[in-house]
């Protein structure tokens, strides 16, 4: 289950990557519906369908996925990704600071249970949950982000560092 689960949710990563959120959804779709899903796998889809639904600003349908989802229980990586999804979407809610609690909550797990994550996106949440919420801690956060994303030559994850930075620097009238 964890496995499909982790190939699931790396080719809507792919999707994701390449701009077709509604493809993606359709393939979450097909797989809702195949005969060998268990509850687990059921969660692991609606809270891949809430993250998709958030980055398509279908915050009021996100919302409904990840409440399908059920509270965070099961394996560490299933609560990382949810915790996740839930401070993007209290992020673009305008829920600020309990973004910067979810991304937090997030990376703490990664962390403490050596969870499986790519741990890249979850740190540029706590970087921009952090400004967003008026916090100037977040300009130690896109540093840790960009170390990580120039170590693993990760070029697009420092664009979007470096351009969120960017966001906050004018923000404070930098």
């Amino acid at each position: 289950e964890n496995l499909c689960a982790i190939l699931l949710r790396d080719m809507v990563a792919v999707m994701a990557l390449t701009g077709d959120l509604r493809r993606a959804l359709r393939l979450l779709g097909e797989a809702s519906r195949l005969d060998q899903r268990t509850t687990g796998t059921d969660a692991t889809l609606h809270i891949i369908r809430a993250l998709v639904l958030t980055h398509m600003s279908r915050l009021r349908r996100a919302e409904d996925a990840l409440a399908a989802a059920g509270e965070p229980t099961g394996p560490k990586a299933r609560q990382v990704m949810w915790w996740r999804t839930r401070s993007q979407i209290d992020r673009r809610t305008g829920r600020h600071h309990d973004a910067v609690t979810g991304a937090l909550t997030a990376w703490n797990m990664a962390r403490e249970y050596a969870v499986e994550a790519d741990v890249g996106p979850i740190l540029l949440d706590i970087a921009c949950s952090m400004r967003d919420n008026g916090d100037a801690e977040c300009f130690d956060w896109y540093r840790t982000v960009l170390r990580f994303a120039h170590e693993d030559m990760r070029f697009p994850l420092a664009a979007s560092a470096h351009a969120s930075m960017a966001k906050a620097q004018l923000l404070w009238g930098r």
